[in-house]
């Protein structure tokens, strides 16, 4: 079975994105409270302001809901990234594996180099 190893970071990300999609949930859930309360006490009508209503639940809401995207997006770009470099990394040492012979010849003149 081939387990995937996710990275710190893409974590981190991941993790930063639920985050924000919660609060962006309960700015929702807030926004309904705020609104719903001002039908019951002051009358306000929802039919004849849809435009205030709308304009308010997109400023309170869309920008948790903006940044958990954009978390995400980051972490799956990072993570796409790594996945690239590790094919990259196993071909270069399959190769070195494939001539021992020329790996001495370089570790003896980086041996010298270094002496």
């Amino acid at each position: 079975m081939n387990k995937k190893k996710v990275s710190v970071p893409v974590i981190t990300l991941y993790v930063l994105a639920v985050i924000f999609l919660l609060i962006g949930a309960f700015s929702v859930w807030h926004s309904y409270e705020y609104i719903s309360g001002l039908v019951t006490t002051n009358g306000f009508s929802i039919s004849d302001n849809m435009k205030d209503v709308c304009k308010y639940y997109f400023t309170e809401c869309s920008s948790y809901f903006a940044y958990a995207f954009l978390l995400y997006t980051g972490g799956v770009i990072i993570d796409r990234l790594n996945n690239l470099a590790h094919p990259m990394k196993e071909a270069v040492e399959l190769e070195m594996e494939a001539r021992p012979q020329e790996n001495e010849e370089v570790e003896e003149v980086e041996a010298e180099i270094v002496e």
